[in-house]
């Protein structure tokens, strides 16, 4: 499905901050609101400002001044974020910023599962990956950085339905390119589905019967591939969705996307023959949105008076996924 695009404009008096080395902005599950960083300086982070998409104008959440790495909640109502070394979330509509735990080092990435749990990535190459309740606790490492295999951090964790899999970026050392991994979170093994960066997974349109896909970065275009989320092994070849994504030098990605995709209003068209009496013969042509239609000077009957066919299209509406660079 085609990206939708719009603008990104910051409230009055504040400037879109893209300082750090996590990513700045997200969607919320259902497509519906956008949380990202306005304002703030590049040391002590920024307020967070959400964007619902039935509204023009943005609202900045209130008492939040210093964020880093916003992400959502499986239902759309918290936002985590990270805050003078907290792990926080807060309500979408405002209220006191609860603490989940002590982080160490800067952000780095983190994700809500659907089992109530938080997993999160910072610099500090001492550890890989870390988990804790979303309802606050002591958070413990999920994966350790192997050294002896060129890894040098593990980052950029997103969970699988399910929340028994995560997906992460292994950076390696230089000149090696990072590779996107999945992690069992029961076993603690780890394995390597491509090269690239900030990986996150995204069903498939609710009318296909197919695997999801992994959207991730690498080397300056946003990429997709099928995967299936039961085997955990991607299908096919990529293909690209989006040239020159804004990317930082820590290999983030700066896009957005829903979990399942929203529905917009579009246009399914069904071509079919229409004889002068206003009978309807349908082509069997897959349903797309066609426009323009012409008949080709070749066609039999084509040019008679008494058998002139012309093709004409329906309406309806179709879901689409959307992103934001």
């Amino acid at each position: 499905m085609p990206p939708s695009r719009f603008a990104v404009v910051a409230p009055p008096g504040l400037l879109l901050n893209a300082s750090g080395g996590a990513r700045d902005i997200a969607f919320s599950p259902d497509g519906r609101q956008l949380v990202y960083r306005a304002g703030g300086s590049t040391a002590a982070g920024s307020p967070l400002v959400v964007r619902r998409l039935d509204q023009l104008d943005a609202q900045p959440i209130p008492g939040i001044t210093g964020a880093y790495a916003p992400f959502f909640s499986p239902d759309g109502r918290w936002i985590g974020f990270f805050e003078s070394a907290e792990l926080k979330k807060v309500f979408v509509d405002g209220g006191p910023a609860i603490t989940l735990c002590q982080v160490v080092g800067q952000p780095l990435g983190a994700s809500w599962g659907d089992d109530n749990s938080v997993v999160f990535a910072t610099d500090d190459r001492s550890s890989g990956l870390w988990r804790v309740s979303a309802d606050g606790g002591e958070p413990h490492i999920v994966s350790t950085v192997d050294v002896s295999q060129g890894q040098r951090d593990h980052q950029f964790p997103f969970f699988l339905p399910g929340s028994a899999s995560v997906l992460f970026t292994i950076v390696r050392d230089a000149p090696d390119e990072p590779d996107v991994a999945i992690l069992d979170l029961k076993t603690g093994r780890s394995r390597t589905l491509t090269h690239g960066s900030q990986a996150e997974y995204v069903q498939a349109p609710r009318d296909q019967v197919a695997p999801g896909f992994v959207v991730y970065a690498r080397l300056g275009v946003l990429n997709a591939v099928r995967f299936d989320p039961t085997r955990l092994e991607t299908v096919g070849d990529a293909q690209a969705l989006i040239e020159r994504p804004l990317v930082k030098t820590s290999g983030a990605g700066n896009y957005a996307l829903s979990r399942a995709g929203t529905p917009e209003q579009g246009l399914r068209r069904e071509l079919v023959w229409v004889d002068r009496n206003g009978r309807e013969e349908s082509l069997g042509a897959p349903q797309r949105a066609y426009s323009g239609p012409r008949i080709s000077p070749d066609v039999p009957g084509s040019r008679s008076e008494s058998t002139t066919r012309i093709l004409t299209s329906g309406s309806g509406t179709w879901p689409t996924r959307r992103s934001s660079r």
